[in-house]
């Protein structure tokens, strides 16, 4: 049977399912319950295509009656199939909303301009690598008055009160702990770490007093209380206390501990006392060496 433009056939008592062209434009309107495409070709699909851009056509939605995968293409290129495990996607994820997007690209990277949210437990990021590089999490965030343009990493309670665990500063510095005062701070940028005025491991609130490696002196840790190296001892095992150590003679394999006095005034002491400091009976301190 042959219909002309606009002509259109109806089913049911009600003329509730219509198929109709215009001429131009064609459709199939359910006015009352579900439309179903049903195919029970045993392994065989049920297929939507549409024009692939040069003239041809291609699909778009393939319901694969062989897998079980529902496959959505662009231009007859997959994009995304469903899995028994959960979906594969091929190519890039944005997300759009209000305040940025989030991309997830080919190579796993994602990059985002919005809060990223893990409301599941047991949630993470994870990446890999086949191109022979690291996987890696890049994490940027805009410098404003709200925040600082620092990163925090939180962790929450049974209740879900997050409490932050850690902290990466805009400068590169990583705080440990949740902003107490005197919590462990990693040094990275200024001046390398590497100074006593900034040694690279060092406490919140306290930034000029920790442990370095002194610039240029390989093989070697330092002490600084004050912005003053105090104790440092060198790649030989020698200890200089208010100095650099002197290295230990030639002769001899030993590691040497140099004591020295920085201001004019009595020299470097050594003392040993007893229990109660040398006010009750009893022995005094003691070397012992054998």
């Amino acid at each position: 049977m042959e219909w002309g433009d606009n002509a259109k056939a109806t089913f049911g008592s009600d003329a509730d399912l219509e198929i109709k062209h215009t001429g131009t434009d064609a459709s199939i309107t359910e006015g009352t319950g579900n439309l179903h495409l049903i195919n029970t070709a045993n392994d065989k699909d049920v297929t939507l295509q549409s024009d692939d851009g040069s003239g041809g056509t291609a699909n778009y939605v393939v319901a694969d009656g062989s897998t079980g995968e529902v496959v959505l293409s662009h231009y007859g290129t997959q994009k995304l199939a469903t899995k028994s495990t959960g979906v594969t996607v091929s190519g890039i994820i944005i997300s759009d909303q209000s305040g940025g997007t989030t991309t997830l690209d080919a190579n796993g990277h994602i990059t985002s301009h919005q809060k990223l949210n893990q409301v599941s437990a047991g949630g993470r990021i994870t990446g890999t690598s086949s191109q022979g590089d690291m996987a890696r999490i890049d994490l940027s965030q805009t410098t404003n008055s709200a925040h600082g343009g620092y990163i925090d990493f939180q962790t929450a309670n049974t209740s879900g009160t997050l409490t932050g665990c850690m902290r990466l500063l805009t400068n590169g510095d990583l705080r440990v702990g949740n902003g107490n005062s005197h919590a462990p701070v990693i040094q990275g940028t200024t001046n390398d770490g590497r100074t006593a005025g900034s040694p690279g491991y060092t406490f919140n609130g306290d930034l000029n007093t920790g442990m370095f490696q002194p610039s240029g002196v390989a093989d070697t840790i330092a002490f600084s209380t004050g912005g003053t190296e105090r104790m440092r001892i060198d790649a030989n095992g020698n200890v200089g206390i208010g100095g650099t150590p002197v290295p230990s003679d030639a002769n001899y394999n030993l590691a040497t501990l140099h004591l020295y006095q920085p201001t004019a005034g009595d020299g470097s002491q050594i003392k040993f006392t007893n229990e109660d400091m040398g006010h009750g009976a009893g022995d005094g301190g003691m070397i012992s060496y054998w």
